[in-house]
């Protein structure tokens, strides 16, 4: 049932391939869970993720897979999980990570599986525990030097959970407290990339890619794609009484050259060549301006009412 009202979601929104049925992305979604189900195949299966929001939901969803009743067959479940951005990284930085990854233990698994279990409920109060900034970064850094063995057994008081959560995955209050920050804020409304994007339009007339560009940059850490800030947009453009004037249009395919949307990092003909401080916003499809689609520029008058 979960996966059909995911997958209904997603084809609403776009997030399938161009023009794909609703029955084709629930058989893709399907398929991507066989390949994770067919963990009894192997002796050792090693999850790669990032410490941003898309990873990090990915990453409990997947704890909460294993620790399903009834999964075994596996030898091990490791994990490599850091800051670094994996598609950023050259060929030889990843033999060491993949040698330093951790096996994932029942502290990560139960910590996913509440975390995943509170993400899909109808309440999203029952996230805040996951979001606890107190002890996060201190608890990132201590992570790699502490076995499972050295954990605190989970507590029954929220104080305690905080630490707990932050022990077993590091990374993922941050991740949480940017995904609330997408629900409509008490005072405006409107959710945080809905605010950043008027935030670079109020500086100015923008291109589409100019706006995702700058938009990101307001970002701790990478936090969406191109595809999800045209849907926002086309949201901020629509409706009877629009913040954004824009003829929104779907974006082309995207060119053979890429580009990195923060200082030092482009990617041609002749392969990559980067900056490490580049690490803040993923690839974007760089088209020529006129497949850029449209200006986009606050709706002074509606602005104003």
């Amino acid at each position: 049932m979960r996966d059909r009202v995911r997958s209904r979601y997603l084809a609403s929104a776009g997030y399938g391939e161009p023009g794909a049925s609703l029955d084709e992305v629930l058989r893709e979604y399907r398929r991507r869970d066989a390949a994770l189900d067919s963990y009894a195949a192997h002796d050792e299966i090693v999850f790669w993720f990032e410490h941003d929001l898309f990873d990090q939901l990915l990453l409990i969803r997947h704890l909460w897979r294993i620790g399903a009743p009834g999964v075994t067959g596996a030898a091990r479940f490791s994990l490599v999980c850091g800051q670094d951005y994996l598609g950023l990284l050259m060929p030889d930085e990843f033999p060491p990570r993949f040698e330093a990854r951790q096996p994932i233990t029942a502290d990560q698994i139960r910590t996913g599986t509440r975390a995943w279990e509170a993400f899909t409920a109808a309440d999203p109060m029952g996230l805040l525990p996951f979001s606890a900034a107190e002890h996060a970064h201190q608890a990132a850094a201590e992570h790699a030097e502490h076995s499972a063995a050295e954990h605190a057994e989970h507590a029954e008081h929220s104080a305690a959970d905080h630490v707990d959560h932050a022990a077993a995955l590091p990374w993922l209050a941050g991740a949480i407290r940017r995904y609330l920050e997408e629900f409509p804020s008490t005072a405006t409304g409107l959710a945080r990339s809905e605010r950043q994007i008027l935030q670079v339009l109020s500086e100015g007339v923008r291109t589409p890619e100019e706006t995702f560009v700058e938009a990101s940059r307001l970002e701790d850490a990478i936090f969406m794609g191109d595809t999800s800030f045209w849907t926002i947009v086309r949201r901020l453009a629509g409706g009877p009484r629009p913040l954004v004037a824009a003829q929104v249009q779907p974006p082309r395919p995207p060119a053979r050259r890429h580009a990195r949307a923060d200082r030092g990092w482009r990617r041609g003909p002749v392969g990559p060549s980067r900056s490490r401080r580049a690490q803040r916003t993923r690839s974007v499809a760089r088209r020529d301006p006129s497949d850029a689609g449209a200006l986009l520029a606050l709706d002074r008058h509606d602005a104003h009412q």
